[in-house]
């Protein structure tokens, strides 16, 4: 009972954001923490004036060779971000980050993150693949 309360009570505007009959569009917890860690994976490192360090920039990693040292950086690259991110939403020990080629598509690469949000003690997880040239949000990894 206690949970449900927590989950309804945090609203947090939408990303990408869009409109809804006038104002913006809201976002749950659990939502919010899936589109920061979008927010990480699109934006690229200097894009944001005054957090110059944030962002991995997926739209770069669109054209490179798909192999195991780009897969570590990603890797790296992303723990550190969602860690720093999402400091107070998932507990920290919890963040784990996967990233290689999907099962059956080598030109397929899927990214994985789990967590633990540490106010609702639920365990998450959402993959990202990159395919054909774009990002594809979570669930349409093919």
């Amino acid at each position: 009972m206690a949970v449900e309360r927590l989950k309804g009570s945090a609203r947090y505007l939408s990303f990408p954001f869009r409109m809804e009959k006038e104002v913006g569009r809201a976002s749950g917890r659990t939502d919010h923490v899936r589109e920061q860690i979008a927010m990480i994976l699109l934006t690229g490192p200097g894009e944001r004036v005054f957090v110059p360090e944030f962002g991995i920039g997926a739209q770069q990693l669109l054209f490179q060779l798909m192999t195991p040292s780009l897969w570590s950086r990603i890797e790296a690259a992303l723990a550190a971000g969602v860690s720093d991110a999402l400091k107070g939403e998932a507990e920290p020990g919890s963040i784990q980050v996967s990233a290689g080629p999907a099962p059956g598509r080598p030109e397929q690469l899927d990214i994985l993150v789990r967590y633990r949000l540490a106010a609702l003690s639920l365990e998450e997880e959402v993959k990202f693949s990159i395919s054909n040239g774009r990002l594809l949000p979570p669930g349409q990894g093919g």
